[in-house]
């Protein structure tokens, strides 16, 4: 579904009023240089080159906003895109490093939709039984 611009605007703003969010000053300069700073400087856990852990060409995440085709009035689910942080890709190399040093291995690993689906076919369940789900807090 197609929706114009000024309209989809307006579905962020009313999203943004309804959260009562703020606008707030970024330090956005200083934090970048901190990131450098400490991928540059570190001692232990980055070794080696680290050009591939330094964002080029850094920027504040962006907000956009996702429709919610189920719902009537077509709300919007906001979506922040942190790919353009500084701290971005130092983030991703330490969730490797961190499971790697931890043997972290889900419990129940489940990739996507189709997989989780067919899991739960070959299950049985209590009469009765709720399927809960949870938000994605961190995606890489």
């Amino acid at each position: 579904m197609l929706m114009n611009r000024p309209q989809y605007e307006q579905k962020i703003l009313d999203f943004l009023t309804s959260a009562q969010a703020v606008c707030i000053p970024s330090p956005f300069r200083a934090y970048n240089a901190v990131v450098r700073s400490a991928i540059n400087n570190a001692k232990f856990v980055i070794t080696g080159k680290r050009q591939h852990l330094l964002q080029m060409n850094a920027s504040l995440p962006q907000l956009y906003g996702q429709k919610k085709l189920h719902k009537p009035n077509l709300s919007i689910r906001p979506v922040v895109a942190f790919f353009s942080d500084p701290s971005y890709k130092l983030a991703r190399f330490l969730v490797g490093v961190f499971k790697c040093v931890s043997n972290f291995k889900p419990q129940f690993p489940v990739t996507n939709s189709i997989e989780l689906t067919s899991l739960l076919k070959s299950r049985n369940f209590p009469v009765g039984s709720i399927l809960v789900s949870f938000d994605i807090v961190s995606m890489f």
